[in-house]
């Protein structure tokens, strides 16, 4: 196991656990304060604002970075995001490919390739950098400090969370994460 680089800040991953894995991964995201950034619930409906819209385009054009990665589901919500990621084995000779790297995983400093933190750092400055230069100035800081992640361990686990992704904003008062 790693020692942690940032005494203090106690990891929630799994320890001994390789993230960049093959399997499913299901990622919760929140903006810095839970501020409601990416729009508005109404009549059970998510309504993204323009910031929304370029979260929602970053995380579906994330497969287009991360090229063992795919977006089962996912919902941009006012506050946060919740995705569930697949990533499928790649075959040896694939991985000398080109893959998006953010400074996150692995030994700090030296992100691990393809892990689910090095996707969720790449996924989070893409959405930062874009509001920022499209909206400059609104939000210089859009996300919190880290994720929240759970491995997907069975077909029910996942079908469950499946539901609980696309009952999210029907649910939006009684989130945990809901703010007004």
């Amino acid at each position: 196991m790693q020692p942690n680089p940032l005494p203090g800040r106690r990891s929630i991953r799994l320890p001994d656990f390789d993230y960049s894995q093959g399997g499913a991964y299901f990622v919760t995201i929140c903006t810095r304060g839970k501020s409601c950034i990416f729009g508005y619930v109404k009549n059970a409906q998510m309504n993204l604002n323009h910031p929304g819209k370029i979260a929602e385009q970053c995380l579906l054009e994330t497969p287009d970075h991360i090229p063992n990665s795919e977006i089962f589901e996912s919902i941009v919500m006012p506050n946060h995001i919740h995705a569930i990621v697949l990533l499928h084995e790649i075959e040896d000779d694939e991985k000398t490919g080109k893959a998006c790297h953010a400074p996150t995983g692995g030994v700090f400093g030296k992100p691990k390739p393809r892990s689910i933190s090095t996707i969720v750092g790449s996924y989070k400055s893409a959405v930062t950098k874009m509001i920022n230069l499209q909206l400059p100035d609104l939000y210089k800081n859009v996300w919190q400090r880290g994720f929240f992640e759970r491995v997907i361990r069975d077909e029910k686990e996942l079908r469950a969370i499946v539901d609980y992704i696309k009952s999210n904003p029907a649910n939006w008062e009684k989130d945990e994460n809901y703010f007004l």
